[in-house]
């Protein structure tokens, strides 16, 4: 019962970067109500270069990685985690996720190990691997050259590795921890961007199939951090018509965009239809912008 498959009826442009054959059969017992933190990567060099008029800054390179700021907004990702760590475990707070998927976008891994870890490192039961899933991946619009990937396979660990210590230049002991999480390239063993605009009906496929992969995976709590028209596309998709955010009317969240490192815990049903997201809470520092 729920979970629907987007195979049948496959939309028009490039197919998702993944599909339900790829998930085993014996992750179909998982939870249908699952609680879902939904995180935005931190400013990037393209943020900064849009928010200054710099056509040259952001047209000149491709997949840009975080700013100072925007390693600086992880980091109070990170110290809000920390400070949330003693609190009594088994819950479905952030700290409580079991699974990371993220996008492989530069600006969104780096995020994701800054960030988030204190949910990565350190003892306990805690998520040891960070997946990478293209189907996390920004809409490409037609100027969008920050949609488009640099890397496959391997090269995008190392690549990654790379902008981190470049990012910690200043302190490189503490980027060493960051660059030995693991992360599962499965699905980025093979170009997984596009090089041109993406109609909606593929970004709409590409939600579809996440929410599957949601309602089949066996973890209960999950993060996923990836990009801000993605998530507005998400909500748009997912949000159902009683949805509540912070207990109030949550139509705001189809219009305006998660703040730079901002986090959404967002509660999902698996229906007959597909995944609906029935209330939103805005972490403390999360605004909609």
């Amino acid at each position: 019962a729920g979970c629907r498959s987007s195979a049948p009826r496959p939309p028009p442009g490039p197919p998702p970067a993944c599909t339900l054959a790829r998930v085993a059969p014996s992750m179909l017992r998982g939870p249908r109500r699952k609680v879902v933190y939904l995180i935005r990567h931190g400013e990037s060099l393209w943020n900064e270069a849009q928010a200054d008029k710099d056509v040259y800054g952001m047209l000149s390179d491709v997949d840009h990685p975080l700013t100072a700021e925007g390693r600086a907004q992880a980091e109070a990702l990170a110290a809000q985690l920390s400070a949330a760590a003693g609190a009594t475990p088994g819950g479905d707070s952030l700290l409580e996720s079991t699974q990371v998927l993220c996008s492989p976008l530069t600006r969104a891994v780096q995020t994701c190990l800054i960030g988030l870890a204190p949910l990565l490192a350190g003892e306990g039961p805690r998520v040891r691997v960070v997946t990478l899933d293209p189907n996390l991946r920004e809409k490409r619009n037609a100027m969008g050259k920050d949609s488009s990937g640099k890397w496959v396979g391997g090269k995008l660990q190392a690549g990654v590795r790379t902008t981190l210590r470049a990012l910690y230049d200043d302190a490189p002991e503490r980027a060493a921890p960051l660059c030995e999480v693991p992360l599962d390239l499965e699905m980025v063993q093979a170009k997984w961007w596009l090089g041109s605009r993406e109609t909606e009906a593929s970004v709409d496929a590409r939600i579809e199939e996440l929410g599957a992969r949601l309602c089949y995976s066996p973890h209960n709590v999950i993060a996923v951090v990836g990009h801000s028209h993605y998530f507005r596309q998400l909500f748009r998709a997912q949000l159902d018509e009683r949805a509540t955010l912070d207990g109030g009317d949550a139509s705001a969240l189809t219009v305006q965009k998660l703040s730079n490192a901002g986090v959404a815990r967002c509660e999902v049903e698996f229906r007959a239809e597909g995944a609906r997201i029935t209330a939103v809470q805005l972490l403390p520092g999360t605004e909609l912008v």
